[in-house]
């Protein structure tokens, strides 16, 4: 599609909570660039790769959505923080409901992306679950999703909701 990918730098994971790390973009222009003592070799001084850096999160929205509280990320009248968050909360339980797993990414500047992520249930996966059962297997499932994702992918294959086991880290 012709887009590059921006490289991500000083990656930290934060157990149970997602990624954090520091997106570098280029200087736009020749004046973001500075030269070191008047040679032709140009870089940028340690401000200057500060200033042109931002830090981004990925994962659980609670945790991403802080970044956008950062005292240097844009204020802007609409929509509030609260209304973005009711959005997010509402695209999210909508998305669990379908069997669905969501990423948050936040970036200090303001951008706000939220990646939607599914497995594709195999055809033979209620049969199977049903012949175990039958033969007096306990079925279990265990995931780290939410508890609304967990009961719609055990609905959707057989599994009682009272064997399920969410949100494990």
């Amino acid at each position: 599609l012709g887009i590059e990918p921006l490289l991500v730098h000083d990656v930290k994971v934060c157990a149970g909570a997602g990624l954090e790390g520091r997106i570098f973009q280029a200087p736009h222009s020749e004046s973001e660039v500075t030269s070191n003592g008047g040679g032709s070799d140009q870089h940028l001084d340690a401000a200057s790769a500060d200033a042109l850096s931002h830090r981004v999160r990925l994962g659980r929205l609670d945790f991403a959505a802080t970044l956008l509280e950062h005292e240097n990320a844009p204020q802007s009248p609409t929509p509030t923080s609260r209304e973005l968050d009711q959005k997010l909360e509402a695209y999210q339980r909508e998305q669990a409901a379908l069997g669905r797993s969501t990423a948050l990414l936040c970036c200090e500047d303001g951008t706000v992306a939220m990646l939607v992520f599914w497995d594709q249930m195999r055809e033979e996966a209620p049969a199977c679950i049903a012949q175990l059962r039958t033969q007096g297997y306990s079925v279990q499932l265990l995931t780290g999703d939410s508890k609304e994702t967990a009961l719609a992918i055990a609905e959707a294959v057989g599994v009682p909701a009272d064997c399920v086991r969410y949100a494990l880290r």
